[in-house]
């Protein structure tokens, strides 16, 4: 066989791209609860940085789009084997009506379709703007209340430092002066 045979013989370039399209639908269809979950919690103002998140990944993406293009892409039977994790995790997560498992089990399923779809040596070209999707995800609230409140003292512990440097004397009471009332400048705090 010649050469003009073998690319005869190939699948047009589009079956690739339109099979991980496919996948990626499907995915959507399957985490839809656990998305649509996610992006309310992106209203809260603790979160409203979500919607930023999957566009600066892809605006990473497409920096390293020239990088993708040069290398030779083989897909990994790797991928999916991640993408059935993904389907336990959505299950379990359904299951237990914990929607970060669900959320954290999307970002498998897509891990298991970059790998399916450019292979190991690709994903170590896009893992950047992959990890960075991480951050979209909402804490769990037992995280986020345990995190902030620690957060909130340091914050204050600061401001006094701050206003310290300035000459004025001021006297940090502790996190909560109220009931109720959380360090913050209308609480009284500093």
């Amino acid at each position: 066989m010649d050469q003009s045979e073998i690319q005869e013989k190939r699948a047009p370039a589009w079956i690739p791209l339109g099979a991980v399209l496919l996948a990626g639908i499907l995915l959507l269809l399957i985490f839809w609860n656990g998305l649509a979950y996610m992006v309310d919690k992106w209203e809260l103002d603790e979160y409203n940085h979500g919607y930023l998140i999957p566009v600066v990944s892809l605006y990473l993406l497409w920096l390293r789009a020239e990088q993708i293009g040069q290398i030779k892409l083989s897909g990994s039977w790797m991928g999916p084997l991640f993408v059935l994790l993904s389907i336990a995790a959505f299950v379990i997560g359904e299951l237990s009506s914990i929607y970060q498992i669900i959320e954290y089990g999307f970002l498998l399923a897509l891990f298991g379709i970059i790998i399916a779809a450019i292979g190991w040596q690709g994903f170590r070209i896009v893992w950047v703007p992959f990890v960075y999707l991480a951050f979209m995800i909402p804490l769990p609230v037992f995280m986020y209340q345990g995190l902030s409140g620690e957060l909130q003292l340091i914050s204050s512990q600061l401001g006094v430092e701050v206003i310290r440097w300035f000459g004025i004397s001021v006297y940090l009471s502790g996190q909560r002066d109220r009931p109720g009332c959380l360090s913050t400048a209308g609480c009284g705090s500093l």
